[in-house]
């Protein structure tokens, strides 16, 4: 944390220990403590006056959100169509999820949503938001439609549709451990009969079941 002297508006570093309950400040007098962590707090600021006594000295750092880290990487034959189309970019969105539904329509609760702007030049591109602790999120990873070429992100597709992150007390700082992979697919054509608009088509990795990607009908039944 960053701690400065009210009166001679020295400013300095010291180090603030979990689950501790002593500050070491080089000298007297009334300090203002800013925290610098991977955590928010509720206040930006702590004032501590080394003049008055323990009571009102006392103040506690509860954390409201931590920080959490994640990737999205680019396969290489993905990067390969971006420069023979002259494409420059790849724009992205997270739906952050929480994974407990409303109660009045048994969907999840969006949490927040990420922009994420990927540049062909660099293979993997990281992306951080907070987030309260001990929370259970969804991440679901999209293209945006409005942002993209239409005819390159209908041969694009993530190789996880979607991430469960179960958020304990401590910041998540390795990317590697929520990654998304964007791979290079085929457009698939298809019809259902009768037509009839809004069904659900589903493809699944026949080796171990999971989800690639998915599409609705439109009115003539076609996906």
């Amino acid at each position: 944390a960053l701690c400065k002297n009210v009166e001679t508006n020295n400013t300095y570093e010291i180090i603030l220990k979990k689950d501790s309950d002593k500050l070491c400040l080089p000298n007297e007098g009334k300090h203002i403590i800013y925290p610098k962590s991977c955590y928010l707090f509720a206040q930006n600021e702590y004032t501590y006056d080394t003049n008055n006594n323990h009571e009102q000295n006392i103040f506690e750092l509860n954390p409201t959100e931590l920080r959490t880290k994640g990737k999205i990487i680019l396969d290489e034959n993905v990067i390969k169509k971006l420069k023979e189309k002259n494409i420059t970019k790849i724009n992205v969105i997270i739906n952050i999820n929480s994974n407990i539904e409303n109660e009045e329509n048994k969907q999840p609760i969006n949490i927040k949503k990420l922009n994420v702007e990927i540049n062909y030049k660099s293979k993997e591109t990281e992306f951080t938001f907070y987030t309260k602790p001990n929370s259970k999120l969804k991440l679901i990873p999209s293209f945006d439609e409005m942002k993209n070429n239409k005819d390159l992100i209908e041969t694009l597709l993530f190789t996880t549709t979607e991430k469960i992150l179960n958020v304990q007390s401590e910041c998540q700082e390795n990317s590697d451990d929520l990654k998304f992979i964007i791979k290079s697919g085929i457009l698939i054509e298809g019809k259902v009969t009768p037509a009839i608009k809004d069904i659900k088509i589903m493809a699944y990795n026949k080796n171990d079941n999971t989800l690639i990607t998915s599409s609705l009908t439109d009115e003539k039944g076609k996906y």
